[in-house]
């Protein structure tokens, strides 16, 4: 039986998160990527990205008697929002009226916040043929430069020594937080209020051991990434990867390519993920220059708001 589009829930706690990855981790192994992102970015989008939002507020599920059917994460701070259906059920005039109701929602949580905008975006795998035709017959138009999704095997290793003195290790614990937190922060030019890294630390999926350091002949924290493990689709994310603005084109995030694969491989997890936005010349570089080759490519759509909307 299809589930209602206006019978879903709200997010009610760590337990959801959970069955989301599972989800998509299952997805993933019978339908493949296009349309679905890694399990990883569900609670890096949901506890980083968006860790001003109360986690209740932009996840909304809906479930049939097969369980998860379908879920959103409304995404305020970019506009946007990611929504994934179960295999068997995308494409059509189901996905077109969830697409609905996410747009909806979106702006529900942007007025809330007294937020004003002139567009909203969705993206759409450009071999997910269903998804674009739900997004363009709502009004959405192709805009912006693609992401592109790259994918290689762990199994091949990266030649990538670091730099004299540099040293390679993963976060100690939640003393350390203010510190990664600031290299984030200085890798992208974002901002980390005080406790806000200790907090993400405490969340849902956050694993130390996952988050990889390269360290300074000074001390000083260099680069930085953090990696995602999803044994059911046996592919390890990276995400995000950074390097401070004093230590680039030294081969630091070539460094940290090497040691993210190295730890998938040891995992047991056959393939390697990581994205980049098509107008980043760098990322672009560091990528495919260690042997990630373009799997999918990712268009964004946008829409204008209207002053009554």
């Amino acid at each position: 039986m299809i589930f209602a589009v206006d019978k879903g829930r709200w997010l009610t706690g760590d337990d959801d998160v959970a069955r989301m990855q599972e989800f998509n981790g299952r997805a993933v192994a019978s339908a493949g990527w296009a349309g679905y992102i890694h399990t990883g970015d569900i609670v890096h989008r949901l506890f980083s990205g968006c860790r001003q939002f109360e986690p209740s507020r932009i996840v909304h599920l809906w479930e049939d008697e097969s369980g998860i059917a379908a879920w959103v994460m409304l995404q305020p701070k970019h506009l946007g929002f990611d929504l994934q259906i179960r295999p068997g059920l995308r494409g059509g005039s189901l996905e077109t009226n969830l697409v609905a109701w996410c747009e909806q929602a979106l702006l529900n949580v942007l007025q809330e916040t007294n937020k004003q905008v002139d567009e909203i975006v969705i993206d759409a795998f450009a071999d997910d043929p269903g998804r674009v035709a739900s997004v363009e017959s709502l009004g959405f138009t192709r805009g912006g430069e693609p992401y592109f999704v790259t994918t290689r095997p762990t199994a091949d290793p990266i030649d990538a020594p670091l730099p004299e003195g540099y040293t390679l290790r993963t976060v100690r614990g939640p003393e350390e937080a203010e510190a990664v937190g600031a290299l984030h922060g200085a890798s992208f030019g974002s901002t980390w209020n005080p406790g806000e890294y200790a907090t993400l630390m405490g969340t849902f999926g956050y694993s130390p051991d996952r988050e990889w350091l390269v360290v300074a002949p000074d001390g000083s924290l260099a680069g930085f990434t953090e990696t995602w493990h999803d044994p059911i689709s046996s592919t390890g994310l990276f995400e995000p990867v950074g390097t401070h603005p004093d230590h680039r084109r030294r081969g630091v995030g070539r460094a940290l390519m090497a040691a993210g694969l190295r730890d998938m491989a040891s995992a047991g997890l056959a393939t390697g993920m990581v994205c980049f936005e098509g107008d980043n010349a760098g990322s672009r570089a560091l990528y495919l220059g260690s042997g990630f080759e373009i799997a999918h490519e990712i268009i964004d759509y946008t829409k204008a708001v209207s002053s009554s909307e």
